[in-house]
């Protein structure tokens, strides 16, 4: 019989990868007695597999081993050469340590294990990889014998994750109601340029500086009261455009709004100073502000469109009286 001091669960082999600029390391941590040719090792024909058995016969089959375990980037094979092997803690247990070159900085790996050639239709390879943009873990088996990878590196995946969060901020205020709503009303009587852009800026530069200031925690403001408001807002600005018809100073509004919708959209980000980065947060003011200007726009020349039309007045008046409409109804629907 073969020993039966074992130091893994059948079946199941281990490896921690560490991905660097040109090289990988692995250390594949398996259990001798699951392959197909372990009763080659017992040279003495005792039934039983010692050390030194496996210290002479193993090297012959490393070749083999290695030629199951594959990784390679999509521009070049990774050329493996094996750094050490050695027994234990246990009769049964094997540690291969393997280097794979590559000429070229790593940027995406494949990985192809296929112990189970070696081993058994079960097999399983559970891999841990660290490289420089973090921690994986993946697993191989003879359903999943592949897996890709991207390798983010310092700067790149911060730069991925800005513009993430650049994506998310543009994406927050096209999704929001309530801040295309009040675009809408705020902009829908200016004729003028100028008036937009000192508009629009006034706007931006205020919930941007709100965001900012929530979420680094230097002012705290009561959430459950945000919805409301910014949904009163809706109807001020609507009845603004039916009583008032002022746009000389809306950049004056746009600023004191734009505060309030600043703390409510930073409420929606939900992010704070621990969990996210400056450039992150600057990214995301970023996208956000960029929404609002591309909506700005679009509003505005629509707006243009029906100035010079016998319709235009009405259309004011309706487009703000269903804003004002909307507005108190959100208004006592968060309240009651």
């Amino acid at each position: 019989m073969l020993n039966q001091s074992w130091a893994h669960t059948t079946g199941i082999s281990y490896s921690d990868i560490q991905v660097n600029k040109g090289t990988i390391q692995v250390v594949l941590r398996l259990n001798l007695r699951e392959f197909f040719f372990v009763d080659e090792l017992d040279i003495n024909e005792d039934q039983l597999i010692s050390q030194e058995e496996v210290s002479q016969g193993f090297p012959h089959f490393i070749p083999l081993l290695i030629k199951n375990y594959q990784v390679d980037t999509s521009r070049e094979v990774g050329h493996p050469q094996l750094v050490s092997w050695r027994q234990g803690p246990g009769p049964g247990e094997l540690e291969c340590q393997i280097k794979y070159v590559f000429i070229r900085e790593i940027s995406s790996l494949r990985f192809t294990v296929t112990l189970h050639h070696l081993t058994d239709p079960g097999h399983w390879n559970l891999t841990q990889v660290r490289h420089p943009g973090g921690r994986e873990e993946l697993f191989f088996n003879l359903e999943s014998p592949t897996a890709t990878l991207n390798i983010n590196r310092g700067w790149e995946r911060s730069l991925q994750l800005d513009f993430r969060s650049l994506l998310v901020g543009m994406r927050t205020v096209i999704s929001s109601p309530l801040v295309i709503g009040f675009l809408l009303g705020l902009l829908l009587t200016i004729s003028s340029l100028t008036t937009l852009l000192r508009t629009v800026a006034a706007f931006v530069a205020a919930q941007g500086l709100m965001v900012t200031l929530v979420t680094l925690d230097f002012m705290k403001l009561p959430v459950g009261l945000l919805g409301p408001a910014c949904a009163l807002s809706l109807a001020y600005i609507a009845a603004e455009n039916l009583f008032v018809k002022e746009t000389v100073n809306q950049w004056m509004i746009a600023g004191f709004f734009g505060l309030l919708f600043g703390a409510d959209l930073s409420s929606i980000r939900g992010w704070t100073a621990q969990t996210s980065s400056l450039a992150s947060l600057w990214s995301w003011i970023l996208g956000s502000s960029m929404a609002i200007m591309l909506v700005g726009t679009l509003i505005f020349l629509v707006t243009r469109l029906f100035q010079r039309s016998l319709w235009h007045s009405r259309i004011i008046h309706l487009a703000s009286g269903g804003l004002l409409a909307i507005g108190l109804l959100g208004f006592f629907y968060q309240v009651f």
